[in-house]
């Protein structure tokens, strides 16, 4: 497990950060908190549980039966320069879960409740698939997809379930 999580810092240059694992490969893995930090963005997931593929592991890819989340917090920073869209969204290493759930999702004052999705990366590009997400709004579903290389081609489809219809 320790030699896992020194590969995964190398493999992201230095840019994760892992506090408080427990666990084994054979079973879940836990993180009290996961921190992903690049130069404008740090991701914060608190309160993690794995569970690996170990035969996919071995053959140079990430896949993870399931991962679940009490919170994820992602800031940015700001900045008086327009944004600027980053050379290229690829990983390192192909990344596959079969399964995610977040309690709770914040970024820029928005949260999202109850997140669940399965979801593939890579060098080619990004995919959420079976999204669903409770708002203040309602229940967000859909299947999203973007490439890596600009100009970042962004498919899918969304559906915003209300409740209670406005009046």
């Amino acid at each position: 497990l320790q030699w896992l999580v020194a590969e995964a810092v190398q493999r992201f240059n230095g840019a994760l950060a892992f506090e408080g694992v427990s666990g084994s490969l054979l079973g879940r893995v836990r993180v009290r908190r996961l921190t992903y930090a690049a130069e404008d963005v740090r991701v914060v997931l608190e309160d993690v549980a794995l569970e690996m593929s170990r035969d996919e592991l071995l053959h140079g890819r990430l896949e993870l039966v399931a991962i679940d989340a009490a919170l994820v917090d992602i800031h940015t920073a700001s900045s008086a320069k327009a944004p600027k869209p980053p050379d290229t969204l690829a990983l390192p290493l192909d990344i596959d879960i079969r399964r995610v759930r977040i309690g709770q999702a914040r970024f820029k004052g928005q949260v999202l409740n109850q997140l669940a999705f399965d979801y593939h990366g890579g060098k080619t590009g990004h995919a959420l698939h079976g999204f669903r997400a409770d708002t203040i709004w309602g229940r967000v579903t859909g299947d999203l997809r973007i490439a890596a290389d600009r100009p970042f081609a962004l498919s899918g489809q969304v559906k915003l379930e209300r409740p209670h219809e406005w009046s």
